[in-house]
């Protein structure tokens, strides 16, 4: 390999460690029932490793979703943990459209994973899985809330 193929593999490979890192961090706040504190680090850690602003992203259109992550260089190969950092984000927001929102989010991701990736994921199903069922939960809420009024 070329030295700049090296690199370009050294950099692949400590982004996929960064966000790794983050999302056992998340995990272990979450489990720890810390999650304002949880919800505040993700947003930090991705502003400050990534210059990921997460209210930006959340206005980014779902249909611009894939190209705005590209552009921010993030690699399909790490596409996949951040759509799990964004899925376990989203149960850490109090704010059902915020959750919808990321989940949705999530969801395009897992799906563009799937159609680029030629390896069959349990773990990805499972994602995609849990996030339809608090898609579902979402929107029912929403319906007995608009019921209500």
């Amino acid at each position: 390999m070329s030295e700049v193929a090296d690199w370009f593999m050294l950099i692949l490979e400590r982004m996929a460690r960064a966000l790794g890192l983050a999302l056992n961090k998340l995990f272990n706040l979450k489990q720890e029932g810390k999650l304002d504190e949880a919800n505040q680090y993700i947003s930090q850690y991705l502003q400050s490793e990534f210059d990921l602003n997460l209210t930006s992203f959340m206005d980014v259109e779902n249909d611009e979703i894939i190209t705005y992550l590209i552009n921010k260089k993030f690699h399909s190969s790490h596409l996949e943990t951040l759509a799990k950092i964004f899925t376990e984000y989203a149960e850490t927001i109090n704010d059902d459209e915020q959750q919808l929102n990321l989940y949705n989010k999530s969801e395009i991701i897992f799906n563009y994973i799937n159609t680029i990736d030629k390896t069959f994921s349990l773990e990805r199903q499972s994602y995609i899985k849990k996030i339809n069922n608090q898609i579902i939960l979402l929107n029912k809420a929403q319906q007995q809330q608009q019921q209500q009024q």
